[in-house]
């Protein structure tokens, strides 16, 4: 009796266990998607707006200054595209501040299409060096950030220090490929 007692409270644990982490990962995603969505075009509307800005240009957040300085389209690389294409951004990330900042393309950078889709990162095509890594104060690092995308009109390259309250974005359309 001593026994059924024990794995029927073990059995409970785990269950509980297993649906709040079920939760909290759902909770993550919802968010996540919500965080996109509410970012308007109005420059203007409150401080978790997106500033939309153009290839060539900088943007400075926090103690980090980057400039999108092309994008460029391709279908090839180590595997072929698990949708339409490979877009291809070349940036460059400058520390402005005292203290060494971490950039991660995953942790850091999305890419939506015009339609509000997320776009997935991908390693499949080949670039030039790599937009992360530890960047010390005063240093700066270029290189070339990949995604997997569907075919659009348009794009939204977004960054976020996960410190800061709102995304920086670069439009990107289909001329600029």
């Amino acid at each position: 009796m001593v026994i059924k007692k024990i794995w029927l409270i073990v059995s409970l644990s785990i269950t509980v266990v297993l649906m709040g982490a079920c939760a909290q990962s759902e909770a993550k995603n919802s968010s996540e998607e919500k965080v996109y969505k509410s970012i308007p075009n109005d420059k203007n509307s409150n401080k978790n707006t997106s500033e939309k800005t153009y290839k060539g240009e900088t943007i400075k957040q926090g103690d980090l200054k980057l400039t999108l300085h092309s994008v460029r389209e391709t279908t090839k690389g180590a595997m072929e595209p698990e949708n339409d294409k490979f877009i291809i951004a070349d940036i460059t990330i400058e520390n402005t501040g005292d203290k060494e900042k971490h950039v991660s393309v995953l942790m850091n950078f999305d890419m939506y299409n015009n339609e509000g889709d997320k776009q997935e990162h991908t390693v499949f095509p080949q670039t030039k060096g790599e937009a992360e890594g530890e960047l010390p104060p005063g240093g700066s690092l270029n290189g070339e950030i990949a995604f997997d995308v569907e075919e659009a009109d348009g794009y939204e390259l977004m960054f976020k220090l996960l410190e800061h309250p709102r995304w920086i974005s670069w439009e990107i359309n289909e001329s600029d490929l």
